[in-house]
C-alpha cells in the first residue's frame, strides 16, 4: 500500500495513506451471506440452480448459485448495504430484498420462489431501478444529515424528512421515466444526481413538508451554486489545457470560458469529474470541438487556428485503445550513487517480444522525480533506458498481465562513453537509414504547426517592428529545426542501442537474425510514426526562443511579458485547485465549512511541482494530514474511498 501511494503520488510522503488504509481494510474485512431458497409449496422443496445476485449501491454485483439442497453462500462481501435478487427459469423472480453486511458477519437469508407458467419476465429494467434506488438511499443519508445541520432540525425531524423523500423516490421511479437518466446522473457525481432529484415535483414536495419556504429556497440556491462552481471549474480547466498550445490572450480566454460554460450548462458534456480525467490539450480540444461544438475557431488568429486544426485532428485513439486492456508498467530510475538520485528525462523504450506483438515499441519519459509509467497490452516486453551522459540499460524483461500493476525500478550510471553502432540489422548503408528517417521525420504539416505555435505565442508580445518580427521568425524556425534534429538523434541512438542488444542475443543463441530483423523493423516503424507528429509541448519555453524574445523587447516590454507569463502560471494554479475542490464537492456534497477548509488547504501547494502527476492524484494531497480527512463525515469518507481510490489505481 505504501509503495503504491509513493509511486502514484510522487510528491506526497510515503505514509500518505497510513491514516486512511483503504486497500488494507478491503483485503481483510467483509462478511458472508448464506441462506436457503425453497418453493412456496407446503413441503417447501429446495430449488437448485437459483442465481443469487447481491447488488451494491454503486452497481457492483456478487453472484452465486444454490446447490442441490437449495443452499447458497457468498463470502468476502465488503461491508455495506445490498439488495438481493434471485432468478431461475420457470420461477417468478424476487427483486430487491435488502441486507446489510458487516465486517466479520455471517448473515443468513432464507427466500422463497413460486413457479410460473408464463415466460420469464425481463429483469434488466428492474435491476436498473434497484441500482438507482440503492444509490439514492445512500445519497439521502448525506442529504438529510446536511439539511438537518444547516437548519438545526432535531433527530425526529431528520428521520421524518428521510422517510418522506424515500417515499417520493418510489413515486418517481414508478413513473414512466427511463431509469437510464438516473444512471447517467449517477456517473456524473452525487451533486448531479441530487439536482436531478430536486427538479422532480414529488421529491421537492417531500422537502416542502419539513422545511419552510425560505429554507427550501435557500437549499435549492445552495445546490445550484455548487453546480455553477462545478461548471465554472470544468470550463476553466479545459481553457487552461487549450491555452498551453494556443497561447490565448486574456480576452480570448474569457471568450473561450464563456463558450464552454454556455454548452456545459445545456448539459452537452463536461463537469469537474469528467474534466479531471483529461490531461492532454488534444483531448480537451476534441471534447470542445466534437462534443461541446463550441465555435472557438472564430476567435482565434490565423496562427492559432493552424494549431487548433492540429489538435482536433490528432489521433488519440491509439492511447485510448491501449488503456482499454492489459496492465501498467511503472518504476523509478535513479543513479548508482548511495543517495540514489532520481534522473529526469530518461527515455524508456518498452518493446514487445511475444509473437503476436513482436517489435511494437512504447515510449515513456521519466519526470522530475525519476518516475515513469505506461499502459500496455498483455505480453512479454524488454525495457531499455537511454539518456545522454549515462550508460544505457538494455533488455530488462517484464511480463504484462491483464489488470497488472508492474513495478520495475532501474539504475543508470554516468559515463562519457559514446554509443557504438556495433551491428546494423536495418540496412548496410548508415547514410541511407539516416536519410530515410529524416525524410519521414519532417512532414511539412508538423513543422508548420510547430512554427504556428511559436507564432501564436509571439502574438502575445503585441505589435513589433519589422526587424523584431523577422528576428523572432528566424529564431522560431531554428527552434523547430533543432527540436526535430534532437528527436531524430535520440531515435537514431535508440536504434543503435537495440541493434547492439539484439546482436548480443543472437551471439548468445537467444534470438535468430530473422527475429531480430522483425523486431527492429517494428521498432523503426514505431519511431517513424512518433516522428510524424512532432511533440511541441513546452516548445515556447525553449531557451533560444525565450532569449530571442528578451533581445527584441525593451526592458519595459519584457517586464510586461514576464508579468503576463507569471499571471498565466498563477491562473493555471488557481484553476487546478478550483477543479480539485469542485470535483470533491460534486461527489461528497461538502458543506460551506468543509469546502472553505479544503480551499484553504490546497492554497499552500504548488501544482507546478506536480506537473507530471495526473490531476486526480491531487485529491490525495488534500489528505496528507489526517486532520483533513477527519473533517469528512463517515458517509463522505466512504464515498471518497468508493470514487477516488479506483480512479487513482487506474492512473
Amino acid at each position: 500500500m505504501t509503495r503504491f501511494s509513493f509511486v502514484l503520488i510522487v510528491t506526497a510522503c510515503v505514509g500518505m495513506f497510513a491514516g486512511i488504509g483503504f486497500a488494507q481494510d478491503d483485503a481483510v474485512n467483509g462478511g458472508t451471506l448464506r441462506g436457503m431458497i425453497t418453493d412456496t409449496t407446503p413441503t417447501q422443496n429446495p430449488i437448485e440452480g437459483v442465481e443469487v445476485k447481491i447488488a451494491a449501491q454503486d452497481g457492483t454485483e456478487y453472484t452465486t448459485k444454490t446447490d442441490a439442497s437449495g443452499e447458497y453462500k457468498k463470502a468476502g462481501i465488503p461491508a455495506g448495504r445490498y439488495l438481493i435478487n434471485i432468478s431461475k427459469q420457470g420461477y417468478g423472480e424476487r427483486i430487491g430484498r435488502p441486507v446489510t453486511i458487516v465486517n466479520g458477519g455471517d448473515h443468513f437469508m432464507a427466500l422463497k420462489m413460486s413457479k410460473m407458467n408464463g415466460q420469464r419476465v425481463e429483469v434488466q429494467p428492474n435491476r436498473m431501478d434497484v441500482i438507482v434506488k440503492v444509490r439514492i438511499e445512500s445519497l439521502l443519508q448525506r442529504v438529510t444529515e446536511s439539511v438537518g445541520k444547516r437548519y438545526n432540525l432535531d433527530a425526529v425531524a431528520v428521520k421524518a424528512l428521510h422517510a418522506s423523500i424515500l417515499d417520493s423516490i418510489d413515486n418517481v421511479l414508478s413513473q414512466t421515466e427511463n431509469p437510464r437518466t438516473f444512471i447517467k446522473a449517477m456517473s456524473s457525481g452525487n451533486a448531479v444526481l441530487l439536482n436531478m432529484l430536486l427538479s422532480r415535483p414529488a421529491c421537492k414536495a417531500a422537502f416542502t413538508e419539513h422545511l419552510s419556504e425560505a429554507q427550501l429556497q435557500d437549499y435549492l440556491d445552495f445546490a445550484a451554486a455548487r453546480q455553477q462552481r462545478d461548471q465554472q471549474a470544468a470550463a476553466h480547466q479545459i481553457t487552461v489545457l487549450l491555452d498551453k498550445e494556443l497561447s490565448l490572450t486574456p480576452a480570448q480566454r474569457e471568450k473561450v470560458v464563456q463558450l464552454l460554460r454556455d454548452e456545459i450548462e445545456k448539459g452537452a458534456a463536461g463537469n469537474a469529474m469528467s474534466v479531471l480525467r483529461i490531461s492532454s490539450p488534444q483531448a480537451a480540444a476534441q471534447l470542445a470541438h466534437y462534443r461541446l461544438k463550441i465555435p472557438i475557431d472564430g476567435i482565434l488568429s490565423k496562427a492559432q487556428s493552424k494549431v487548433w486544426l492540429g489538435l482536433i485532428t490528432t489521433d488519440t485513439g491509439k492511447e485510448i485503445r491501449v488503456r482499454a486492456g492489459g496492465g501498467t508498467v511503472r518504476g523509478t530510475i535513479t543513479d548508482t550513487t548511495p543517495a540514489m538520485n532520481p534522473i529526469e528525462g530518461v527515455e524508456v523504450q518498452i518493446v514487445a517480444v511475444a509473437p503476436e506483438g513482436k517489435g511494437r515499441a512504447f515510449i515513456a519519459t521519466t519526470d522530475a522525480t525519476g518516475n515513469y509509467r505506461h499502459d500496455l497490452p498483455p505480453g512479454r516486453y524488454l525495457i531499455s533506458i537511454f539518456k545522454e551522459g549515462y550508460g544505457e540499460r538494455l533488455g530488462k524483461p517484464v511480463t504484462i498481465v491483464d489488470g497488472g500493476d508492474h513495478f520495475v525500478p532501474l539504475k543508470m550510471s554516468k559515463t562519457r562513453k559514446k554509443v557504438e553502432n556495433v551491428f546494423d540489422l536495418f540496412v548496410p548503408d548508415r547514410n541511407t537509414k539516416k536519410k530515410d528517417m529524416a525524410d519521414t521525420a519532417k512532414p511539412q504539416d508538423a513543422m508548420q504547426i510547430a512554427e504556428a505555435k511559436l507564432q501564436a505565442h509571439t502574438e502575445l508580445l503585441g505589435t513589433l517592428d519589422a526587424r523584431a518580427s523577422q528576428r523572432l521568425a528566424i529564431a522560431a524556425k531554428g527552434v523547430v529545426q533543432q527540436h526535430f534534429e534532437a528527436q531524430e538523434a535520440q531515435h537514431e541512438k535508440t536504434l543503435q542501442g537495440f541493434e547492439a542488444n539484439f546482436r548480443q542475443k543472437i551471439e548468445a543463441g537467444e534470438m535468430t537474425r530473422e527475429q531480430a530483423q522483425d523486431s527492429l523493423e517494428g521498432i523503426k516503424k514505431n519511431l517513424l510514426e512518433r516522428n510524424s507528429v512532432i511533440d511541441t509541448s513546452g516548445i515556447t519555453a525553449h531557451r533560444l526562443y525565450q532569449q530571442a524574445i528578451k533581445d527584441v523587447l525593451s526592458e519595459e516590454a519584457y517586464a510586461q511579458y514576464s508579468a503576463h507569463q507569471a499571471e498565466r502560471r498563477t491562473w493555471r494554479r488557481q484553476v487546478l485547485w478550483d477543479l480539485v475542490v469542485a470535483g470533491m464537492d460534486t461527489q461528497l456534497l461538502l458543506d460551506n465549512t468543509q469546502r472553505k477548509h479544503l480551499e484553504t488547504a490546497v492554497a499552500v501547494f504548488d501544482p507546478s511541482s506536480r506537473r507530471n502527476s495526473p490531476p486526480v492524484s491531487l485529491f490525495f494531497v488534500l489528505f496528507q494530514r489526517q486532520r483533513n480527512f477527519e473533517i469528512l463525515t463517515p458517509w463522505q469518507q466512504g464515498e471518497f474511498k468508493r470514487v477516488f481510490a479506483p480512479m487513482m489505481r487506474r492512473q
